[in-house]
């Protein structure tokens, strides 16, 4: 008998409770026999076996019973309820000890995760893992006042396994304004070896996921520890990799900071060949294109990051509606959406993008990518009731917008200034000068031939940097500030607000430079870069993590998201309003028209003041107030890239790195 029970202990505690149940019956019978020999019987109750069985095993669970029961049959009873207690108080303490182990197991993240598949699991704890969940949330749940809800409800599903404390994570969690309040969507945290193919498989089911976002961790060993990861989480979706198919595995979504051997891209091939799709983000390349980018036009900042983010507007992928036979009638059919390309991706596992098609392109066999509001908005694909004629004939193949020479300052040095110089050069139009200052700081590895770019001076002020600026500063047409890799974030940030206040100086209205780019590396001081200390700030980990979300979310538009960020022609402008003669009572759909004559497409409109309106109803009407510009996709050119030469179309696939 010690044997069994000692047994019964090791299985478990499902065997334990039986145990106790059968110790229960065994002494309910064993007092009904005792009861039956002696014939003691409780007060106002007949005779019978199964009424004194009955009696017996009520009291081992209740001592009340006894109060009323005669003298023998009273102190029977009160011998059956003490053994009773012990058996009851047992299997308290067991299921009191199953519940601490739950909670102890949830606190310290080691519990296995049960989700019926389709979510989306992030390995790895950097500073941009709150704002991936974030966004996350925002893509699954998200809604804004007058927005319907989305429709996805398999993106709330999120786990998190990295080999930090549950307890720390939380607490970072805890503190987010998109996840406060909101318990329903709060991820699955985990803690563990995101490198242990058995914690993937049991701590975050990677092998279910429909994507796998790999994070960054700046205290590891960079690029060997990402391979590292992405070969665990391929040895975790089981089976021989070489027989599977690519909708059979979740697609890999890695966190570059820099990878100047090309080591994932060789590494994403590879893998590609096996049937998994990999797309990489490199954060500092990516934070350099938009730098570059936005330093064109002030605002460019606040339309990409509606595009890039989830609280904005999005791009999506719907199949074009049966009455729309071609892109121009696309253009001007849809009520509530902004068709801006075409992509094959039926049969297609690396789809190509075109973002210039021609007004009469059929669609047929290809789908539109348009940009909405939300899901939901996408599918629906309202038409316009009377649109009237599409565009159609020859597209423009280039904007008839000539880049004009510029006046270029970059204030500071990183080890990524030197690729921000050779984007800059791509957007720069002839025969632009730039200049170089920097405090205290080693100005390395400038590129060769530049072809619309001049660098004329390069300056190491040490403490004489501010006095500089306060100088010089209206000698230029547009100016940089980037953070510097040698401090902490906070110093680094810091030493950018002490350069915008010398570009930007209380009481003086914004004359030149003309546009203020500054680099901030930490996400909670965006807020103190006021509008009228920079006209765009560029946050470098909120950008990774938003882009690092859309690609989980929506693979297919990597080739889009490459695109519109990267050195391409295809770009966005703020263009003003005045420039296309309109006048009265101009609608959305009017001015749409007005764009594509000039061959871009209207994709909404920025008031004075920095209202942000895109993808607006077709009837929505338009301010033609001083200072409003229309948000266009266009093409212009770039060092090196005629715009008026034939569009390529299909060299862009998913498994090259971003940008």
């Amino acid at each position: 008998m010690k044997a069994r029970i000692d047994r019964a202990l090791v299985r478990g505690q499902l065997s334990i409770v039986v145990w106790l149940g059968a110790a229960a019956v065994a002494l309910a019978l064993a007092a009904t026999a005792v009861a039956e020999v002696f014939h003691l019987h409780a007060r106002n109750h007949g005779d019978g076996v199964a009424t004194s069985f009955w009696q017996e095993l009520v009291r081992t669970m209740d001592p009340g019973q006894i109060t009323d029961d005669s003298a023998g049959f009273a102190v029977l009873s009160l011998g059956v309820t003490i053994v009773g207690l012990l058996i009851v108080s047992t299997l308290i303490s067991l299921v009191n000890n199953r519940i601490e182990r739950r909670v102890e197991g949830l606190r310290r993240g080691r519990d296995a995760v049960h989700l019926p598949g389709g979510h989306i699991a992030i390995l790895g704890w950097s500073d941009i893992a709150g704002k991936v969940i974030e966004e996350l949330h925002e893509a699954g749940a998200g809604s804004r006042p007058g927005r319907r809800w989305r429709k996805d409800p398999r993106l709330l599903d999120v786990t998190v396994l990295a080999p930090a404390s549950v307890q720390d994570m939380r607490h970072e969690l805890v503190e987010l304004e998109g996840l406060a309040g909101d318990g329903r969507h709060w991820p699955l945290l985990r803690s563990g070896t995101t490198s242990d193919t058995r914690d993937l498989q049991r701590l975050a089911s990677v092998a279910t996921a429909r994507s796998v976002i790999i994070l960054h961790d700046d205290a590891g060993e960079g690029i060997p520890d990402l391979v590292k990861t992405v070969m665990a989480v391929v040895a975790a979706c089981e089976g021989p990799i070489h027989s599977a198919a690519m909708d059979d595995h979740p697609t890999l979504v890695l966190e570059v900071p820099d990878d100047p051997d090309a080591t994932i891209a060789h590494l994403t091939r590879r893998l590609q060949r096996f049937g998994f799709r990999v797309l990489a983000v490199e954060s500092v390349a990516l934070r350099n294109e938009l730098a570059a980018q936005v330093t064109r036009r002030a605002g460019l900042s606040a339309v990409f990051r509606d595009l890039l983010d989830f609280a904005g507007d999005e791009f999506y992928l719907v199949d074009p509606p049966p009455s729309l036979a071609t892109f121009g009638a696309a253009v001007t059919g849809l009520a509530d959406l902004v068709a801006v390309g075409l992509i094959d991706v039926h049969g297609d596992p690396h789809p190509a993008v075109d973002l210039w098609p021609g007004w009469d392109e059929p669609l047929a066999g290809r789908r539109l990518v348009v940009l909405g509001e939300d899901r939901a908005e996408a599918d629906a694909a309202t038409l316009v009731v009377d649109p009237g004629p599409p565009p159609t004939g020859v597209r423009p193949v280039c904007s008839a917008r000539p880049q004009e020479q510029q006046r270029l300052l970059v204030v500071g040095w990183n080890h990524g200034a030197s690729h921000l110089v050779e984007v800059l050069d791509e957007y720069a139009g002839a025969g632009s000068t730039l200049t170089i200052v920097t405090d205290h700081q080693e100005v390395t590895e400038l590129p060769d031939g530049l072809v619309n770019l001049h660098v004329d001076q390069v300056l190491d002020l040490g403490g004489g940097l501010q006095a500089w600026l306060d100088a010089e500063r209206d000698h230029f047409d547009h100016a940089v500030v980037l953070s510097h890799d040698a401090k902490t974030a906070a110093a680094s940030d810091a030493d950018t607000f002490l350069t915008l206040l010398a570009l930007r100086p209380a009481g003086l209205d914004h004359g030149n430079p003309t546009t203020v780019v500054a680099q901030i590396r930490e996400r909670a001081n965006k807020h103190l870069a006021r509008q009228s200390l920079a006209d765009d700030l560029v946050v470098g980990d909120s950008l990774t993590a938003t882009v690092a979300a859309q690609l989980a979310v929506s693979p297919d538009l990597d080739a889009v998201v490459r695109e519109l960020v990267g050195q391409t022609p295809f770009t966005i402008d703020i263009v003003p309003v005045a420039s296309f003669g309109l006048r009265g009572h101009v609608t959305f759909a009017v001015l749409t028209r007005a764009v594509a004559d000039h061959g871009e497409v209207a994709l909404g409109w920025r008031v004075p003041g920095g209202e942000l309106s895109l993808s607006p109803s077709k009837s929505a009407v338009v301010p033609l107030d001083e200072g409003t510009g229309v948000v266009v996709l266009t093409r212009v050119a770039t060092a090196g890239v005629d715009p008026c030469a034939p569009v390529v179309v299909g060299t862009t696939r998913t498994g090259d790195a971003l940008p």
